[in-house]
């Protein structure tokens, strides 16, 4: 089975003490999963104090098919309607 991935980057608010709110995490997830994606893997990036700036998560989803190649022609004359 072929994939596709995508890279979506979450960012925490707040300037002294950020604070990863569960809940916008979960809205951009079930945004995602809604169109098929799924969570691989997160990590949080955090800045020289350890307070996480922004979540970054790893989706993947199945890679859609091509298309299936046009029918031959049938033999013989069309059906009549």
């Amino acid at each position: 089975m072929a994939w596709e991935y995508k890279v979506v980057k979450v960012p925490i608010p707040g300037v002294f003490k950020p604070e990863v709110k569960a809940e916008a995490v979960e809205q951009v997830l079930n945004h995602y999963g809604a169109d098929g994606w799924e969570l691989v893997s997160a990590i949080g990036v955090h800045t020289g104090n350890g307070a996480t700036i922004e979540i970054v998560s790893m989706l993947k989803r199945p890679r859609a098919a091509a298309p299936a190649p046009p029918a031959p022609p049938a033999e013989g004359p069309p059906p009549l309607p």
